[in-house]
């Protein structure tokens, strides 16, 4: 038995989406960014749809003796094109909203890389006073970068500079 039903379909997409933002904490936070502007975006491009029709086809209407159901299931038949429109419009409105949004925030990023053994005595490493800075990274602790030779860069400290890793 297959189940026609949009609505059935929209509610288990729905429930996927959760499953998904459940097990990574990144997909259901990008997916909590396009929920509200997908259904603002998808209830707007479907007013917009139905208005151009009603405004299109509404000489059908005016003047002849034809009651208000004729006119609601025509619209309900026409629902169909209108909402395979407003679906691809609604997700890249949703999209370049959403993305935009985080882009702004200047979301914090987390970087984990455990330290594994820390050095006894600690060494702080400046780009005022070095150029370059070589090592092997073992690991990363809050704010500084704790290197093979028991050195430690302070990110925090500078970062107004342009910095290149190479592997």
């Amino acid at each position: 038995m297959i189940i026609k039903s949009p609505l059935f379909w929209i509610l288990i997409s729905a429930l996927l989406l959760f499953l998904i933002s459940i097990y990574k904490k990144l997909y259901g936070y990008i997916i909590k960014e396009h929920l509200l502007p997908f259904f603002l975006s998808i209830f707007v491009m479907i007013f917009i749809l139905l208005a151009q029709f009603l405004i299109k086809n509404i000489d059908k209407f005016l003047g002849k003796d034809l009651g208000i159901g004729l006119l609601f299931e025509m619209v309900y038949y026409n629902m169909a094109w209108v909402i395979a429109l407003a679906i691809p419009m609604a997700i890249l409105v949703c999209t370049l909203m959403a993305f935009g949004r985080l882009s702004s925030d200047n979301e914090i990023v987390e970087i984990n890389y455990p330290v594994n053994e820390y050095p006894e005595k600690v060494k702080s490493l400046s780009f005022v006073k070095l150029d370059e800075i070589a090592g092997l990274l073992w690991g990363i602790k809050g704010q500084y970068l704790i290197f093979d030779d028991g050195t430690v860069l302070n990110i925090r400290k500078h970062t107004g500079y342009l910095i290149s890793l190479e592997v």
